[in-house]
């Protein structure tokens, strides 16, 4: 379970790009696991995987009090349905609205990230408050959980991930910087 900042689903699909639904509810967390415990105003992502389709844990999502269903899927029911194209884009667009003031700069390579970060973050908590992610959550789907986890009392956040979420990740805007542990920085 994620908390974000209220939002109401008409003002999600807006921000998204998606038609309005039906109902317009208050959102104020996001899940994207039919385990979890869901709280009166959650949004139920449907994550599109390689393996698996959130959209086929719908009916659980709704039966756990999900309020609002996002997916890549155009569906109708008694909860506010937004569709999308994507997804995981959708749910990183929905936690860029959590970044105030905070310089989000990345790593990314083959190996290491997980060293170099520890690193950077150790120097630079000297004299900022500095966010990081969390163990190995280094995906598209675990760079947005990061992103929603931020205060906005933080300066710096330092988010490891992998090339191909980086490259993706750059159509949001996310990154003030992009530090690689082989031989240059991108600035974005």
């Amino acid at each position: 379970m994620i908390k974000i900042s209220p939002i109401t689903t008409f003002e999600m699909a807006d921000f998204l790009g998606a038609p309005r639904p039906k109902e317009n509810v208050l959102i104020t967390e996001i899940s994207i696991d039919t385990r979890e415990n869901f709280e009166e105003n959650t949004c139920f992502v449907a994550i599109a995987g390689e393996r698996f389709s959130g959209n086929d844990f719908i009916k659980y999502a709704i039966a756990k009090g999900a309020k609002c269903i996002l997916s890549n899927e155009k569906m109708s029911g008694e909860v506010s349905f937004i569709t999308v194209f994507d997804t995981k884009k959708a749910l990183l667009k929905l936690a860029s609205r959590e970044i105030k003031n905070t310089k989000i700069i990345a790593i990314t390579g083959s190996a290491g990230k997980t060293t170099v970060k520890e690193m950077i973050c150790s120097v630079l908590s000297q004299e900022y408050r500095v966010h990081s992610t969390y163990q190995n959550h280094n995906n598209e789907i675990g760079v947005a959980q990061t992103l929603f986890s931020i205060k906005a009392f933080n300066t710096f956040s330092w988010l490891k991930s992998r090339i191909s979420s980086i490259i993706s990740n750059c159509s949001v805007k996310l990154f003030s910087a992009c530090f690689t542990n082989s031989l240059f920085v991108i600035i974005f």
